[in-house]
């Protein structure tokens, strides 16, 4: 009988327990860089983003000298959140409750009937709670935690990946999905090459028939994770078969002229996982960024941004957009993943299931074939650290 190692089985209450779940929010998210937004998406001084880290609700905004700042999303009179929904545009923020209102430094600067408040109101110490901000090749990252490493320390040996697959590009759409299952199950998804061809089913004719399983799997340390695929060819695709898949009409000169092969220019495809929470597919010719939401220990919030080249001409634009169904409730794989996230859930819940296995090849290794799960027990390696749980 095989014999594993500790490290290469994973207890099934890290998915279920609401012990577990608060104490990922407390060490792990908390004390970890989030990516939060990217830059084109605040072009404008008063462009936001609402975004949750840690189970709060931060304002991400461009100030008026044209810097980002982060700072939470809640009123210093009685706590009432200052915006709702995903993104807009303000001159100012101010809470609908009793109208204090907030600069885009995040200072007060207007509070109705201030005779009211005996000695007068110090304005100064009022100002909304702001952390740290960083940003790398057009990405926003925010922290909690005044101690944590900087942001190029954290990135570590992802930052050429990252910068590989998202410089000078910008966001041009959006998709977002709710699921009942724990975050890490997403999050282990893309850094677990094995999957592919058995769960992908729905892309074979497309893709997955040329899409040969012959690429890396690569821990990054630091938790990070990184998928390396070869692409297929223009020779290797069955172009009826893709055209029917895409809704596109298709021959080697339109994908060839119209840029569609342009993804293709670097060589390789690759899928980058930012330890906790974050996702950078830049596969089958879209490019995105995935922000994975923990809301329990089984219900997830998935937010996708969509990239693109400003230099793309309308066509590739169009396509870009078109290819990014892939991901997400309604996509050719994406909607595999939600669906098998959530199949794992439920097997996760059963009283009588063992611990899990991941297992496949050398647990010294950190990088070799791309079915072996090197990237999971470094995520887990990561995880553990942070929780404080030995092995």
């Amino acid at each position: 009988m095989a014999r594993f190692t500790a490290d290469q089985y994973i207890e099934r209450r890290v998915y279920t327990d609401p012990e577990v779940f608060r104490q990922e929010q407390d060490r792990i998210f908390r004390r970890t860089w989030q990516y939060v937004a990217h830059e084109s998406e605040l072009r404008q001084p008063g462009d936001y983003k609402v975004a949750t880290i840690a189970g709060e609700s931060y304002l991400v905004c461009r100030d008026r000298e044209g810097g980002i700042r982060v700072f939470a999303n809640a009123c210093r009179h009685r706590g009432a959140t200052l915006a709702r929904g995903t993104r807009g545009q303000a001159s100012a923020f101010r809470c609908p409750y009793h109208a204090w209102t907030y600069d885009l430094q995040g200072r007060l600067i207007g509070v109705p009937l201030p005779d009211g408040y005996e000695g007068g109101l110090p304005r100064e110490d009022y100002g909304l709670p702001s952390i740290r901000v960083e940003t790398f090749c057009g990405m926003v990252f925010a922290c909690l935690d005044a101690e944590a490493p900087s942001l190029m320390e954290y990135l570590g040996e992802a930052a050429p990946y990252v910068e590989r697959s998202v410089q000078g590009l910008e966001v041009i759409g959006y998709n977002k999905s709710l699921f009942r299952g724990n975050w890490k199950f997403y999050q282990e998804n893309f850094g677990d090459g094995y999957h592919p061809p058995f769960l992908h089913q729905a892309m074979g004719p497309a893709y997955l028939s040329s899409y040969h399983v012959n690429g890396e799997a690569v821990d990054l340390g630091n938790g990070h994770m990184l998928l390396i695929y070869d692409p297929p060819k223009p020779e290797h695709l069955d172009l009826s078969r893709l055209s029917a898949a895409l809704g596109l009409p298709l021959s080697p000169e339109v994908m060839w002229t119209s840029g569609i092969f342009n993804p293709y220019p670097k060589g390789e495809d690759t899928v980058l996982s930012l330890f906790p929470n974050t996702i950078i597919p830049d596969i089958v010719a879209v490019t995105s960024i995935h922000r994975v939401i923990p809301l329990g220990p089984d219900r997830t919030l998935l937010e996708i941004a969509i990239l693109g080249d400003p230099r793309d001409s309308e066509e590739f634009r169009a396509f870009r957009l078109r290819q990014s169904t892939i991901w997400g409730p309604g996509g050719r794989a994406g909607i595999d993943d939600i669906a098998v996230a959530e199949r794992c859930q439920i097997g996760a819940s059963f009283a009588s299931a063992p611990h899990f296995l991941m297992a496949r090849g050398a647990s010294e290794e950190k990088r070799g074939a791309i079915i072996n799960e090197y990237t999971l027990r470094g995520f887990y390696r990561e995880w553990r650290r942070h929780m404080g749980w030995g092995e």
